[in-house]
């Protein structure tokens, strides 16, 4: 065992443990000298030993808040308990050496956790040494929540590219499939499916890639399927019809359902009533029953697929640019009722499989370019109420009316068609209201009575045809009918006075004809007429006007062109017929001048006077009473000696004025004078009052064709789901 002295130089705070109990080390004050050792020694190991140790006190003094963790005993004591052990408890030069320099590092490098210490709770910087840990830990693991929220990032933005990019991918799929489906319904060819540019692939590429709208996104079957069907077949419609250029839209490819493609936005003058534009559905199974597009700019063929809307019961495009031929799988739809096509530009001929449409009502294919005869098969149609051939190039026979006994208008005017009528013609139609058969090759010898006898119609114009016959001396009163033309025929023999008994005659129109004798008085009691036309005849020379003019008040219209009139311009006309807008007395030989009152009346907007003998001086220009505002046309050429000013009838700045050359009469307003031996006003006198010759379209307001306002508002459906619609 080591002696006294030598604990005593080497190690102050080590005590024998023979001579006493240990205590706890304490802290040399800070001007404590130390006394040199009188141990001295040449050993090298033994003075860096001491400094090292020295070193190591002098640390350990400056620490008195922390403690080692170990064992938690300081090395430097040895325990009671191992009293026979404690010549261990003294390192070794090189241990006191090792463990110095290990304290000095970590001292200088701040890294106390590498001494094993722990934080004493009653440290007075605990806090702060927590706040530090923290601070560490955040340093040391705070990237992970960075991390993980910017593998969520990732993740979130790969799955929406794999959706985008599946999303082609799946709209390749339904084109695909909607192809198969449709063609191998037969719906629609694999070849105008899988055009480019033609109606029926623009259509199932929306359908596909566009429309979110059906129930499924697969259709198995086209009967259960019927909404996509049919969206499909609407779809066809506007893309074949150019949709894109429609006046309205009609909510057409709308995410709507395709029974809410319409827009209420068509009024009907002559009905004053509205109508829907677009789909009609009914209210049930929500089918497509109405199409209704009048004047919409549609443009194009009508296509075939229209067949699968198997319940469409009314088809009306009117005053479009539809063209081509009626698609011949437009036979299957037997529930159809209405189908009006007039105003169009649809060629080719009727069909001779129309008679499949059994339940048709409603025929009109007015204004087209429509040849050939009328099939017998339309003959079978026999609920057809309305028939509408007019203004085509048909020709033929007229024998499939006969048995057309329901119908209420029928209208053919203007073709081609060539027959000859006798008494019973069209007699088994009890039903005819307006009959119009003007402007064929239609003759006959002995005029049908029965049809000025007819107790429904009300009107009947047979105008510009090949008649031959007289008319009949005996007729019973008959209070229907209110238009009757029978202009440009040959019909001969005298007026007959059994005319009166047409008591409600508006419309009387007797003109260019071989009409001979004298007008009868009895005419007179026809005084609801509104326009009486008997020019270009072979009545007897007279010099007055018909005397039963001044009875009747309500005239509007009177044309008495070459009706060989040889006296004046009665001044009366002013006075009893106070209504007058047009007036021809031209290519008579009327004399003397014109009355002032004639001049003057306000409602007067043509008046011809060309091609008579008048003379005179007109009224002085300087009167006011000669302007008139209403006045549009005034013809004087090929006259007498007229003159006078004219000019203050050029105030409205619309007089179409004829004059002679050669006379003095002086016009402000008029573009030239009439040499004596042309007729250079005819072409423009023709055309401006083509209307005023009493031609059935200008003068009365055909029938709207058997349109029902109360069905269409009945199956207005999307008046219905809209109610329902928050």
């Amino acid at each position: 065992m080591l002696g006294p002295d030598r604990f005593t130089f080497e190690t102050p705070n080590v005590i024998d443990p023979g001579d006493m109990p240990p205590v706890a080390p304490r802290r040399e004050s800070s001007k404590e000298t130390t006394t040199p050792s009188t141990h001295s020694s040449s050993d090298d190991d033994d003075s860096e030993y001491q400094q090292a140790r020295s070193s190591t006190a002098r640390l350990l003094r400056d620490i008195e808040d922390l403690e080692l963790t170990g064992d938690k005993k300081n090395p430097y004591y040895d325990d009671d308990d191992e009293e026979e052990q404690n010549h261990h408890s003294l390192p070794t030069a090189e241990e006191a050496r090792l463990h110095a320099t290990s304290l000095l590092s970590a001292k200088q490098n701040n890294r106390r956790s590498n001494l094993g210490r722990s934080v004493r709770i009653d440290a007075p910087y605990r806090k702060h040494l927590l706040r530090k840990r923290m601070i560490h830990l955040a340093f040391k693991y705070g990237w992970i929540p960075l991390f993980l929220l910017l593998l969520v990032v990732i993740v979130v933005v790969i799955v929406r590219h794999r959706t985008t990019s599946a999303q082609p991918g799946e709209q390749q799929r339904k084109y695909n499939y909607f192809i198969n489906f449709l063609s191998q319904s037969g719906i629609t060819s694999v070849h105008h499916l899988t055009t480019e540019g033609t109606a029926q692939h623009k259509a199932v590429l929306w359908l596909a890639h566009e429309d979110q709208a059906l129930p499924t996104a697969f259709p198995r079957d086209q009967l259960a399927d019927y909404r996509f069907v049919q969206r499909y077949v609407l779809a066809v419609l506007y893309f074949a019809l150019q949709g894109e250029e429609w006046n309205d839209p009609a909510n057409f490819l709308t995410p709507q359902h395709e029974c809410a493609w319409y827009a209420p936005s068509y009024f009907d003058q002559f009905l004053g009533h509205y109508y829907a534009v677009g789909v009609t559905c009914d209210p049930v199974e929500l089918r497509v029953q109405d199409l209704f597009l009048p004047r919409n700019n549609l443009k194009g063929v009508l296509p075939t697929e229209l067949m699968h809307l198997m319940h469409l019961k009314m088809l009306s495009l009117p005053g479009n640019t539809v063209f081509g031929t009626i698609p011949s799988g437009l036979q299957v739809l037997s529930h159809l009722t209405y189908l009006d096509l007039k105003y169009n530009q649809i060629s080719g001929y009727i069909p001779d499989w129309i008679n499949r449409w059994s339940n048709l009502e409603v025929l009109t294919l007015s204004n087209n370019a429509m040849e050939g005869s009328v099939p017998d098969a339309l003959s079978t149609l026999t609920r057809l109420r309305t028939l509408a051939l007019d203004d085509n190039m048909f020709t033929g026979n007229f024998s499939f009316a006969e048995s057309l006994t329901r119908l209420e208008y029928l209208y053919a005017d203007r073709n081609l068609f060539s027959f000859q009528i006798d008494k019973s013609f069209l007699s088994a139609l009890t039903k005819l209201d307006e009959l119009d058969l003007s402007s064929n090759d239609i003759s006959c010898t002995e005029f049908p009575t029965h049809l000025l006898q007819h107790p429904n119609l009300d009107v009947l114009d047979l105008a510009d045809n090949q008649l031959q016959a007289s008319l009949p001396a005996l007729l019973e009163t008959n209070l229907g009918l209110e238009f009757l033309s029978l202009r440009d025929n040959r019909l001969s023999g005298p007026v007959p006075s059994s005319l009166r008994s047409l008591r409600r005659l508006k419309h009387l129109d007797l003109q260019n004809n071989e009409l001979t004798g004298k007008l009868p008085l009895e005419l007179k009691e026809l005084t609801g007429l509104t326009y009486l036309a008997l020019g270009y005849n072979n009545f007897s020379r007279t010099q007055d006007l018909p005397p039963f003019l001044d009875e009747l008040s309500s005239l509007r219209e009177l044309s008495l062109p070459s009706h060989s009139l040889t006296g004046t311009i009665p001044g009366w006309l002013a006075q009893y017929l106070p209504q007058l807008i047009y007036l021809d007395l031209s290519y008579n030989e009327l004399k003397l001048g014109i009355p002032s009152n004639l001049l003057q009346m306000s409602s007067l907007e043509i008046l011809l006077l060309n091609d008579n003998q008048l003379s005179g001086t007109l009224p002085s220009s300087s009167s006011s009473e000669v302007a008139n505002d209403a006045l549009q046309v005034l013809t004087l050429h090929h006259n007498g000696n007229l003159a006078g000013n004219v000019s203050p009838l050029c105030e409205n700045g619309s007089l179409l004025m004829g004059y002679d050359c050669a006379t003095s009469l002086q016009c402000t307003c008029c573009a030239a004078c009439c040499p004596t031996d042309e007729d250079c006003y005819h072409d423009e006198l023709r055309n401006t009052i083509v209307a005023n010759e009493g031609l059935w379209e200008f003068k009365y307001e055909r029938s709207p064709f058997g349109m029902e306002p109360e069905r269409m508002d009945a199956n207005d459906l999307f008046a219905v789901l809209h109610q329902q619609q928050p």
